[in-house]
């Protein structure tokens, strides 16, 4: 597919998600074998599909026979989470998870849950009843403060992050905010734990910038549907992104996800309150849709967002979040950073 015809089919995409058709867009230019991929990839597939039902448009066998095998998966999904979140309300565990369901109706590869113990002896707790299959403990994985679980006939992980978030578990102020905003949301009946809006924003900015090459149309679909439906407390948010040392990673990912809102719908999407009290602007470069997903300068924002994040942990006297930062460029020099999954 030619760059000029995948970003007319990217944008149309993404018109489609936010029930916001660009005038240049039209759900008959969809190529679908070319789309297929890219819509599986980044976890989209069945909330397009169910756009372009509304729409009464059809779509090729193929893709109704992979939207029904991704349906299946994701009903997997879902009672893996709903099962998770009994047995932790059942064991008296505070949680939340921070990503799965933000997808929903589709899917996650990865399943992530957060609790505040820092041990992972409540592991058993959280997956009585469950097929659960441990995944080796990698030196990095034991730094992190994460265990990582499989399911015997299910294609799907489960992360526990105990009370550390991060590549290196460098981020252990966040945690306890999540749980303490943490929001219910109802999906078929089942209450499930969630971060709060603001928080899943900031959630981006610390896990989708550093340590990552590129962004998926997910996370930008994502961020511009909660930015354009949601009242946010943007004087809050900022104040905690910055306690966290996320507020230039936040900074960067919400620039991408304007340029890219302005690129395909022509105007800005931030409202001038968050332009004021964010680091936005050319520092970040821009983001490109290349090979399935929106590549980013990845230098330049590395060395921008970690000298920053670096000083304000020395700055707050965060000792052990200074100790694991300075082993992340050791990280990053030492083993290729994996390309994010659709966690």
């Amino acid at each position: 597919m030619s760059k000029p015809n995948e970003q007319r089919q990217i944008a149309t995409t993404l018109g489609l998600l936010l029930d916001d058709l660009p005038a240049s867009g039209s759900v008959r230019d969809l190529d679908w074998r070319a789309l297929l991929p890219i819509a599986q990839e980044n976890a989209i597939l069945i909330r397009l599909a169910d756009r372009l039902a509304a729409l009464d448009e059809t779509v090729p066998d193929y893709v109704a026979d992979a939207v029904a095998a991704e349906r299946s998966r994701s009903r997997v999904a879902l009672g893996l989470l709903k099962q998770i979140g009994r047995n932790c309300q059942r064991s008296g565990l505070a949680y939340v998870f921070p990503k799965g369901l933000q997808h929903h109706p589709d899917r996650a590869a990865d399943l992530d849950l957060l609790v505040l113990v820092p041990s992972e002896r409540v592991d058993r707790q959280i997956l009585c009843g469950l097929p659960a299959v441990p995944k080796a403990r990698t030196v990095k994985r034991r730094i992190a403060r994460q265990s990582v679980y499989g399911f015997a006939g299910h294609d799907v992980e489960l992360n526990i992050f105990h009370g550390r978030l991060g590549l290196l578990g460098e981020d252990r102020r966040f945690p306890k905010e999540l749980l303490r905003n943490r929001r219910l949301q109802n999906v078929d009946g089942v209450s499930y734990r969630v971060p709060s809006p603001e928080d899943q924003l900031i959630l981006r900015g610390i896990q989708r910038v550093w340590g990552r090459r590129s962004l998926r149309l997910t996370d930008v679909f994502y961020a511009m549907s909660l930015l354009r439906r949601s009242s946010l407390d943007w004087p809050s948010l900022v104040r905690r992104a910055r306690t966290v040392h996320a507020l230039h990673s936040l900074s960067c990912f919400l620039t991408y996800v304007n340029q890219i809102h302005e690129d395909v719908f022509g105007r800005y999407l931030l409202p001038p309150e968050a332009r004021r009290r964010l680091k936005l602007g050319h520092r970040w470069g821009r983001a490109e849709f290349r090979a399935g997903r929106f590549r980013f300068p990845v230098a330049r924002v590395y060395r921008r967002t970690y000298a920053w994040r670096f000083l304000a942990a020395v700055g707050s006297g965060d000792w052990a979040g200074v100790g694991r930062l300075g082993l992340l460029p050791l990280v990053a020099t030492t083993r290729r950073v994996p390309e994010p999954g659709t966690s």
